[in-house]
C-alpha cells in the first residue's frame, strides 16, 4: 500500500468511525476490475475475489435461514426465493 492509498484509508476510516484490521482488503474491495486493467502499476488486486466470497457468504445465510425456518418449502421453492 502506498503512502497515499495509506492516508486515503486513514481518512475513510476517520470519516465512518471504524477502523479496519487490514486496511488493504478495502482498497481490494473498492478496485473495479476496469481499474485494475487500466492502471497495470497498481500493485493490490480488483474487488472480484472478495466479491465472489461475499456472494457465498449471502448464499449460505440465505440458505440457512430458508432450511431453518421455510420448513413446509421443496427444495425447488427454497432454490427459487434463494
Amino acid at each position: 500500500m502506498s503512502a497515499r492509498e495509506g492516508s486515503d484509508t486513514a481518512t475513510l476510516e476517520r470519516a465512518i468511525g471504524y477502523s479496519f484490521s487490514k486496511p488493504e482488503l478495502i482498497l481490494e474491495a473498492l478496485t473495479h476490475k476496469s481499474y485494475y486493467y487500466e492502471n497495470r502499476g497498481v500493485s493490490r488486486a480488483h474487488n472480484e475475489r472478495l466479491e465472489f466470497l461475499g456472494d457465498s457468504v449471502l448464499g449460505l445465510s440465505v440458505s440457512s435461514y430458508l432450511f431453518r425456518h421455510g420448513v413446509f418449502m421443496s427444495e425447488a421453492m427454497m432454490s427459487k426465493v434463494k
